[in-house]
């Protein structure tokens, strides 16, 4: 029984996206964003974050500042070709961190500008995966999946580092939803929603979506999706919600509620103007919203599941026998994480059988850096420079 271990970063899925429905990343979220312009939640984020005091971005564009200001607020010019404009403007700005952005408008957590940029840049990136929703071109994952997962005594272990559900969906797909949900990320899940949050009816009147018993299931593989960043099905109280007097795994950060449809696949739950309320059984509603970290945020989980996950990740580094890193480029923004894998590396008993990483016209530095971090000779990667679609089709 081989032990094989995944690290899968935003170019697995940015491999699989349509012409028509762009995938961000980190280092491309304002200029992919762009793309989107004609909903109003991506034009309002945009917009706000060249609005921010202090300023964000390490590139002062003025015309973009003056366009966003009129774009937004309550005299706002609903002019289709501004927008367009604004939106060419922005994907002419050099490429930067949405992190690093966060940070610069973060610093003062009394700043409302800057609460705002860090709201929206959520809300803006649930948004953008909604409109996606399962437009991709499965292919790639799907045949990639389905060699990987035809020895049956094998074991899976995915660290991925997205948050939308692509991944797991393709998981669902590939074993024909034989999976159990209630481990299938790594700590107990108990709960889901099948209905959509209703709309907004008065101040102080929320009517919770149901969340009912999410039942556990026999799995046919051994496999674990782990998400050190949150991911956009993870439904968790607002910050500030928390009760731990109360009992229930829910309210004391053990635990989430993940959205389904009827036949139990998954789904994302659609964006509404403010946090869904969900009901669960003989308890009162719970204001929750998606679990959604940037890298930063990640680095010190305040969550008892976030520990969880955190605990059978260092468990499948130092269990592994072989490993892939798929289209993860191991930014600076996720030093910590390669902390922990050398720091699991190091007390591993004997070296990884294998290593196979897959990038998309990376340098021959971050080759040296993968055989660095996961602590074999760089002669024993094999790499593969030309993309996940690619590699998928080759192997």
């Amino acid at each position: 029984m081989a032990r094989i271990l995944y690290f899968v970063g935003a170019g697995v899925t940015k491999a699989m996206a349509l012409a028509t429905r762009p995938v961000p990343a980190m280092f491309d979220f304002i200029s992919t964003s762009t793309h989107y312009i004609e909903d109003e939640v991506i034009l309002t984020t945009l917009a706000e974050l060249e609005n921010s005091e202090p300023y964000p971005y390490t590139w002062v564009a003025t015309k973009a500042r003056s366009l966003a200001a009129q774009l937004v607020g309550q005299n706002r010019v609903r002019d289709p070709a501004m927008r367009l404009e604004f939106a060419r403007l922005l994907r002419e700005r050099p490429a930067e961190s949405i992190e690093d952005l966060l940070d610069r408008t973060g610093g003062d957590t009394g700043n409302m500008s800057s609460q705002s940029a860090s709201y929206r840049f959520r809300y803006a990136i649930r948004r953008v995966f909604t409109i996606i929703g399962w437009d991709v071109e499965w292919s790639p994952l799907l045949s990639f999946l389905t060699r990987q997962f035809q020895c049956a005594g094998d074991s899976h272990s995915f660290v991925s580092f997205n948050y939308d559900l692509v991944l797991e969906r393709g998981i669902q797909r590939v074993t024909e939803g034989k999976i159990d949900l209630t481990r299938f990320y790594g700590f107990p899940i108990t709960l889901q929603v099948t209905g959509d949050p209703p709309p907004f009816v008065g101040s102080g009147s929320f009517t919770g979506v149901p969340a009912i018993e999410l039942p556990s299931r026999a799995m046919t593989l051994g496999l674990v999706v782990l998400k050190p960043h949150g991911s956009l099905n993870w439904l968790a109280p607002l910050k500030g919600h928390y009760d731990e007097s109360r009992m229930d795994d829910l309210r004391q950060g053990r635990t989430v509620v993940i959205p389904l449809c009827e036949d139990g696949t998954l789904r994302y739950l659609p964006t509404t103007n403010l946090p869904p309320w969900v009901q669960p059984t003989h308890e009162c509603p719970i204001s929750v919203e998606p679990v959604i970290l940037t890298p930063e945020g990640a680095k010190k989980p305040d969550r008892q599941f976030l520990r969880a996950v955190k605990e059978r990740e260092e468990i499948a580094i130092l269990e592994a026998d072989e490993v892939f890193i798929l289209g993860w480029s191991i930014p600076r923004t996720d030093f910590d994480q390669e902390c922990l894998i050398r720091s699991m590396v190091s007390k591993r008993s004997q070296p990884f059988q294998q290593i196979t990483a897959v990038n998309l016209a990376a340098s021959a530095e971050y080759y040296c850096r993968v055989a660095d971090i996961f602590g074999v000779e760089q002669s024993s990667v094999r790499t593969y420079n030309t993309g996940f679609r690619d590699f998928a089709a080759a192997v």
